[in-house]
């Protein structure tokens, strides 16, 4: 073990021979990565310098170990596409303003959302992402308030209730049929556009705002945060969204 880490540190500047980021890589690939030991020893040798690398950033081996097992068995890519796809993460951390743990944590618990998608999971994750970053909303409160629409009735219901306490224009209203057929991100973008093109100040419409919330399955407050960055910078969320996954697409960046 010692002179295959040893190898590795040498052909990777960041790293030194006795950097115990690979040590502790190595153990956590064996333990919590279930393919590790079926993967070509170059790409092997990849993922360990991979994970000690992002180590040093700030997303811990255990949290990549296990997000290259989910890369591979739910989402069905290849040693290669999950290594890259882990440096994708740290990138997405550095361009959202987020610790890279916290950004890696995050995809290891929305694994059941991501499923939902299969491969397209990947991109849904770096949209509810960058929703998070911009709002300052919790992820995970934001992918479980989109789980209610997911049926024609909760679409129904949800539709209904903020069509009436947002009192929308025609053109503006949200539709059942599309709230329902939506993806959690546009979903998501859906209600924020619906809250956006509202002209009731919920900021002083106490009781608009309580049902507005209840209707979303978010706080007030993310309901309020929501109104104020679609009215202070229109187009600037979905912007900011899809130039970042854009970016993620165009490939990543970390050394």
């Amino acid at each position: 073990l010692a002179s295959k880490l040893g190898k590795i540190g040498d052909s990777t500047r960041s790293l030194l021979m006795e950097d115990k980021a690979l040590v502790a890589a190595e153990i956590e690939l064996r333990n919590s990565f279930a393919f590790f030991s079926q993967e070509a020893v170059k790409t092997q040798n990849e993922m360990l310098k991979t994970t000690a690398l992002v180590q040093k950033a700030g997303m811990s081996a255990q949290t990549t170990a296990e997000n290259y097992d989910f890369f591979t068995k739910a989402l069905g890519m290849s040693g290669e596409e999950a290594e890259e796809a882990t440096r994708g993460l740290l990138d997405l951390s550095r361009d959202v303003g987020q610790s890279p743990e916290k950004v890696a944590s995050d995809f290891s618990q929305a694994k059941n959302f991501i499923s939902t998608y299969g491969r397209d999971g990947r991109v849904q994750f770096i949209k509810m992402t960058a929703i998070s970053g911009r709002l300052g909303v919790n992820i995970n409160k934001i992918m479980s308030s989109m789980d209610s629409m997911d049926t024609i009735s909760g679409a129904s219901e949800t539709s209904a209730k903020l069509n009436a306490v947002l009192n929308l224009n025609p053109a503006d209203r949200l539709s059942a049929a599309m709230l329902n057929q939506a993806k959690g991100a546009e979903k998501f973008m859906m209600i924020a556009n619906a809250i956006g093109n509202s002209k009731v100040d919920l900021a002083t419409s106490r009781g608009r705002l309580r049902e507005a919330a209840r209707a979303t399955k978010l706080s007030e407050s993310d309901i309020l945060k929501i109104q104020k960055l679609k009215k202070d910078k229109d187009g600037d969320l979905e912007k900011f969204v899809q130039d970042l996954v854009e970016k993620q697409k165009d490939g990543t960046t970390t050394a």
